[in-house]
């Protein structure tokens, strides 16, 4: 029973939640990427006994990061969120401040406080958070991207030339077959132009042949 009321209640303030922030501007909070942030949970209302932590994704829903029970004093991190990174600072229950350390790119979003007494709810002032790439991160970025261009480019000349000395061992052997048969016939020539004695004439004959047959095939 208690489950399902749970449930209940978190559909409802959801529910709510989404209808009531697309009226508000929320305040900008720029840190360093690999810095910490603290993001301030500014209320009026100081008869709250839940407090909720929304995080919303440009064009997404906001989705539940924490519950926090005031008498308990005990905060509630869902899934993703559940980790080291965030943690609630609850010594001032007017304002319960969520911190956020290490911050990477994939924080940049708008985090919603909201306060409820169990009969109605009080929206806080939401915060996006932006991250500032430093001076470090821009120079290796810019590198990179320098080292890439000029590897593409190397790579490519690399191919152009391999593709060429294809290109003439290719004509070079197109060319080979016609240079063989012209040395045949050279030193055919030469053999036959070598016996020329008439008194030999029976030896040089069979001779001529021999060299003849063997040349032709």
């Amino acid at each position: 029973a208690m489950t399902s009321r749970t449930l209940a209640l978190y559909a409802a303030t959801l529910l709510v939640v989404t209808m009531d922030l697309t009226q508000r501007s929320p305040l900008v909070y720029s840190v360093d990427v690999g810095s910490n942030a603290v993001l301030q949970c500014l209320c009026q209302d100081d008869s709250a006994v839940m407090f909720y932590w929304y995080k919303q994704i440009l064009g997404q829903e906001p989705k539940l990061m924490c519950t926090l029970y005031k008498h308990t004093n005990t905060a509630v991190f869902k899934e993703e969120f559940n980790n080291s990174r965030f943690s609630l600072d609850t010594g001032n229950h007017r304002n319960v401040v969520l911190k956020i350390s290490d911050v990477k790119i994939s924080d940049a979003a708008t985090f919603h406080c909201v306060r409820s007494n169990l009969n109605d709810y009080e929206f806080c002032e939401g915060t996006t958070l932006s991250e500032r790439f430093s001076l470090v991160l821009v120079y290796l970025l810019s590198g990179a991207l320098t080292f890439t261009t000029l590897l593409a480019a190397t790579l490519a000349f690399s191919v152009f030339k391999m593709n060429k000395r294809q290109h003439a061992a290719s004509v070079v052997l197109h060319i080979c077959p016609q240079e063989s048969q012209d040395g045949e016939n050279l030193q055919y020539a030469s053999v036959s132009h070598q016996k020329t004695n008439i008194a030999r004439t029976k030896t040089d004959g069979a001779f001529r042949e021999c060299v003849y047959s063997s040349v032709k095939r």
